[in-house]
């Protein structure tokens, strides 16, 4: 059996009441010599791109640093892909459409087993259609790709 230790609380009912905004927070913090450190400063610095976020990296040079295949809540795998701007900007785009998941399966089965980080020149490209449900109902739909052209 585990056994449940409690938490040690920071910050008291009391010291919370004080708190009424943003500024009172990280007044209190220096008032009682508690740091006030950005989390930026210890993480990794990579941003997850969501659908519409993509669109940044339509038509930019980009590497592709890794990737790693996922279990997704659907029938199919989706690929998770780190990725680098020529401006250092870190981001992780998943994808588990025909698209990108596809052009992934494809380079690896170009590059046969070999580890690489991917220099993608022309970036994303993207295509917009309509998508028709089993019960005909139509729907935009856009689809991203790795663009392998030269």
């Amino acid at each position: 059996m585990t056994e449940v230790v409690p938490a040690q609380r920071r910050l008291s009912d009391d010291d919370l009441e004080l708190m009424n905004s943003y500024a009172d927070a990280l007044g209190y913090a220096a008032s009682n010599n508690i740091a006030a450190v950005d989390i930026s400063d210890y993480g990794t610095g990579v941003e997850l791109l969501d659908k519409a976020g993509k669109n940044r990296l339509v038509g930019v040079e980009f590497i592709i640093l890794d990737w790693q295949w996922r279990t997704g809540d659907f029938a199919e795998d989706y690929v998770s892909l780190t990725v680098m701007t020529r401006d250092g900007s870190k981001y992780v785009i998943n994808d588990g459409s025909t698209g990108i998941r596809e052009d992934v399966r494809r380079l690896e089965r170009k590059l046969g087993g070999a580890k690489a980080v991917v220099k993608v020149t022309k970036g994303l490209s993207r295509g917009d259609y309509t998508y028709v449900a089993a019960d005909g109902t139509e729907s935009p739909a856009t689809t991203y790709r790795l663009n392998f052209s030269k």
